[in-house]
């Protein structure tokens, strides 16, 4: 398996499993590498750590729920395996600059697709 073909299926995996609690040492396990390693070629190939794009990657799909679902805020948080509501609106905040419920009602919201 080549290099883009290895960290394609390794995002692709990562994008498909979004809503679980991806940690990792779980990614590493998956890929059979030390997460050591694993950070640092995954940096090298795709430019961002893996943490920051499994955290990326777990706010996208969070956003897209809010915006094109029914489920409070908390469900989301549910959904997304965060610990409190609270935790989520703070993660979501620092990463969008703005809480949930604001998110939900802006024009930003509706850029994502």
């Amino acid at each position: 398996m080549t290099d883009k073909n290895f960290f394609n299926a390794l995002t692709e995996w990562i994008d498909d499993h979004a809503d679980e609690k991806i940690s990792l040492d779980k990614v590493a396990k998956k890929s059979g590498y030390s997460k050591w390693h694993l950070n640092r070629m995954f940096t090298k190939h795709c430019g961002v750590s893996l943490g920051k794009y499994i955290n990326n990657t777990r706010m996208q799909a969070a956003s897209l729920s809010l915006r094109f679902t029914e489920a409070t805020i908390a469900e989301v948080a549910d959904q997304f395996n965060y610990d409190s509501q609270q935790t989520f609106t703070r993660a979501f905040s620092r990463h969008f600059g703005m809480p949930p419920g604001i998110w939900r009602v802006t024009d930003a919201a509706k850029k994502i697709r």
